[in-house]
């Protein structure tokens, strides 16, 4: 695409901005139900051409792509009057009879970069928020998934002037172009990485990012935990998707005492999910987006087997459709390839450890992950994770499941990301909250201007305040 275009969408947005920031909140509104009514009307789409790209479960894409993204918006329509009104905040000394508030001011023209793995949701949702805030943007979906990529742009056609919010569609050059334009706001869903990339080209302008990153999220077992249950919740959140999931359990640091009941029993859960008619059950589990990443896979799988650890279960693949089988891999050291990057596919190391200092120490060894997960039957245990451990966001007893509450906030913590989606937090990412003061009839301020002469009596006082 040539710069010229960018250029000329980004100036029109431009302009639209003006309009937009002092939007009322039907009109935001507004402009979300069409929002919502052209997603509803393209889900059809979306099922073929991410059946035929990604071979995306239509179950996985109607719960955690369709269904998701229309909660979140349906949340916003029901909140989004609360969130645009003025907060209140208490009175201090110096402004007695001042009224006082913050308000929640769009930030302006924004961008939208967005991944391949979830590319409904993680394009959507932060669309969702933007225009919440009364901010226009330009969305740049993954070049992974033309097809897809092509469905979202006509989502939101459907509901959007270009002068409002557009899609692009292009690789790693119209990226490149797109970070030369001084967006108020970048919202990036990715790798650490280019993560570091858009957040360099933001600093340019000074304009403000959400990094939603990844990293090795850890799932620690203890020797109290109901391990049927955990090796269910456990296996469900490492290998949907293919494990193509940015808060996947990457690995299972589990105490030695109860390691291969675990084993056994996540063996179980993946032959009772993936299994059902002996072969590896296709339209129930998704393949790996691309060859490079296929390769990527299968290299390390080789790899981590080289160096020593034991191929439980899985370690089949596919080259022709671009399918790995769901894979446990025991016997893995933390000095081993595997546990240096994040897998993001269908592998699971599984690590034991005899203490909870000893799990703890090879969690803070690693980057401070998005996501964490603790499967422990004792409170105390539980506590002592909870406290310690430094993540995006915690599970306790299950997997993924922080991400469903919209009430909550969702982001990462240094490497896994900055700042917060969702809900609330969302509409905020994109606003500037910005203070507010009405003086009143006392008029403090007066008593600190010159002559200083006069003051004595006050610096007296503030003497006295101070000691």
């Amino acid at each position: 695409m040539e710069t010229a275009t960018i250029q000329r969408i980004f100036d029109q947005q431009q302009g639209t901005q003006q309009t937009w920031l002092v939007s009322s909140a039907a009109s935001r509104i507004q402009r979300l139900k069409k929002l919502e009514k052209a997603i509803v009307a393209h889900r059809a789409a979306l099922q073929e051409t991410l059946g035929k790209e990604l071979r995306k479960p239509a179950f996985e894409l109607t719960l955690h792509e369709v269904a998701f993204t229309l909660a979140e918006l349906r949340f916003a329509i029901r909140n989004l009057k609360t969130w645009m009104e003025p907060r209140p905040v208490p009175a201090t000394m110096g402004t007695l009879s001042a009224r006082s508030y913050t308000q929640a001011q769009p930030l302006g023209v924004s961008l939208v970069l967005s991944p391949w793995n979830y590319p409904v949701q993680l394009t959507l949702c932060p669309v969702v928020s933007a225009v919440a805030a009364g901010c226009c943007c330009i969305v740049k979906p993954s070049e992974f998934l033309p097809a897809t990529s092509e469905v979202l742009r006509q989502i939101i056609a459907a509901a959007f002037t270009e002068k409002e919010v557009c899609v692009l569609q292009g690789g790693v050059e119209l990226s490149t172009a797109l970070l030369e334009l001084p967006f108020a706001h970048i919202h990036f869903t990715g790798s650490p990485k280019v993560g570091k990339i858009v957040m360099a080209a933001a600093a340019k302008h000074l304009g403000e990012v959400t990094l939603e990153l990844g990293g090795k999220s850890p799932c620690v077992v203890d020797a109290s935990a109901n391990i049927a249950k955990a090796a269910g919740a456990i296996a469900f959140g490492k290998f949907v998707n293919a494990g193509q999931t940015c808060i996947a359990p990457d690995y299972v640091l589990v105490h030695r005492s109860v390691a291969n009941e675990l084993t056994e029993a996540l063996k179980a859960a993946i032959q009772r999910s993936y299994y059902t008619t002996g072969s590896l059950e296709r339209a129930d589990y998704a393949r790996i987006v691309n060859r490079q990443h296929f390769d990527r896979l299968t290299g390390l799988l080789a790899d981590t087997q080289a160096a020593g650890a034991t191929l439980t279960t899985g370690g089949e693949h596919w080259s022709e459709d671009l399918t790995i089988a769901p894979s446990i891999l025991t016997g893995v050291q933390p000095d081993m390839a595997i546990m240096q990057e994040e897998i993001f596919g269908p592998l699971l190391p599984i690590l034991t450890f005899d203490t909870p200092e000893e799990a703890l120490r090879l969690i803070r060894s690693q980057e401070k992950p998005l996501a964490a997960y603790i499967f422990s039957g004792k409170q105390k245990q539980t506590q002592y994770y909870l406290n310690n451990i430094q993540a995006g966001g915690i599970t306790v007893n299950d997997t993924l499941l922080h991400i469903a509450n919209m009430h909550l906030p969702f982001g990462g913590i240094n490497n896994s990301g900055i700042g917060k989606t969702r809900g609330y937090y969302g509409f905020m990412s994109f606003s500037h909250e910005r203070a507010v003061v009405h003086q009143g009839w006392m008029g403090l301020t007066r008593i600190a201007r010159p002559p200083y002469a006069r003051k004595a009596w006050l610096m007296r006082w503030m003497k006295y305040f101070l000691r």
